[in-house]
């Protein structure tokens, strides 16, 4: 089990005004001595001279206070000279006050009379059975404070009781005493701390996070323009884009109305080449092509068309020669000489003729 003891001002009240020089504060008049007191029972901040380091801080936020804690005389259990009777814990600082037991204990009561005469009190807390987290380097924040370096954090520990004492381990705090004028029938016993109320330490701190804020908020804007630039530029290029592509959009539709005229001319050459084509094959044959096939031949491709060009030029019949002879029924020689070569076309006409 480990224990800590912090130390901070004390303010003492009293219920009537108290000279420090009087009759009463000299003997002893426990009527009129300081019977409560208040003050910063931790500040939050960092102490020394303990185990732990020079640079120890005790975690608020993880703290547990028990109830009706008992005011000591520098941390001695017998020594019971009042009672803490509220606390207030915010995370950043602890608030204690309570009673002080100086019209029924002569320890008591002569810390009032001493504090009444100007000596220096200081309030410190018991802290027991703490968790110990040493942090080497980097940045720690406790109790709402950056520390930059080695650092002690004590968390968990348990507040038992609160002690008035004369010295404390943090050099740079006490606690004086002094006494004001009748208010209402209370008398005020405040502190002055010999330390500045701010801390150097906390001040640099703060204008470190401030100058860090401020050159993040100017990075952010930085990157927030060249952002809106790019956005800017990214929207004119999309319009140009969108221009040029309604301009090619009309030169494909020219272009395709080209291509049709073209495939038009095509078709209208072929159909002529293959209306020659069909022409040479029918007379090929020794006949005409009807005008009803015409149609049927054009729209065959041309291997189609090649094929049974083919196999109709192949399956044209072979006509005995003498069929196509004119003969006498006289003389041989004379008929011989006179006889007439008649073509397929011939025949054909003379059937025609006949008709």
């Amino acid at each position: 089990m480990n224990k800590l003891y912090l130390t901070a001002p004390v303010n003492f009240l009293a219920q009537d005004s108290v000279d420090p020089g009087s009759s009463d504060a000299l003997v002893g008049n426990d009527a009129k001595l300081p019977m409560k007191f208040s003050g910063v029972a931790y500040s939050g901040g960092p102490v020394g001279d303990y185990w732990y380091g020079n640079n120890t801080v005790v975690d608020l936020k993880s703290v547990t206070i028990e109830q009706s804690l008992p005011l000591l005389c520098e941390h001695e259990r017998d020594d019971y000279i009042g009672v803490v009777t509220q606390t207030s814990n915010n995370g950043f600082n602890l608030n204690i006050s309570g009673e002080l037991f100086s019209d029924i204990d002569d320890q008591a009561a002569d810390i009032a009379r001493k504090s009444l005469r100007g000596a220096k009190y200081q309030m410190s807390i018991g802290l027991f059975d703490s968790d110990v987290e040493n942090f080497m380097e980097g940045d720690t924040e406790v109790n709402g404070t950056k520390y930059s370096g080695s650092l002690t954090v004590l968390k968990n520990g348990i507040i038992r009781e609160v002690s008035i004492v004369t010295l404390g381990a943090d050099r740079n705090t006490s606690a004086n005493f002094f006494s004001l004028e009748n208010n209402g029938g209370n008398m005020t016993v405040a502190t002055k701390p010999e330390k500045p109320e701010t801390d150097v330490a906390e001040i640099v701190n703060t204008v470190l996070s401030a100058t860090a804020a401020l050159s993040v908020s100017a990075e952010a804007d930085k990157k927030k323009a060249e952002s809106d630039k790019k956005l800017s530029e990214t929207e004119k290029s999309l319009a140009e884009a969108s221009a040029r592509i309604i301009e090619l959009t009309g030169e494909v539709s020219v272009l395709n109305a080209k291509l049709s005229e073209v495939i038009a001319e095509a078709k209208l050459s072929k159909d002529e080449y293959r209306k020659k084509e069909i022409s040479a094959l029918f007379s090929d044959l020794g006949r005409e092509c009807p005008a009803t096939s015409v149609p049927l031949y054009l729209a065959l491709n041309d291997e189609a068309f090649a094929a049974i060009a083919s196999d109709m030029r192949i399956s044209k019949p072979v006509v005995p020669a003498h069929l196509f002879q004119e003969q006498a029924v006289g003389d041989v020689e004379s008929a011989s000489q006179n006889a007439v070569q008649l073509s397929v076309s011939n025949i054909y006409k003379a059937r025609s003729s006949k008709k």
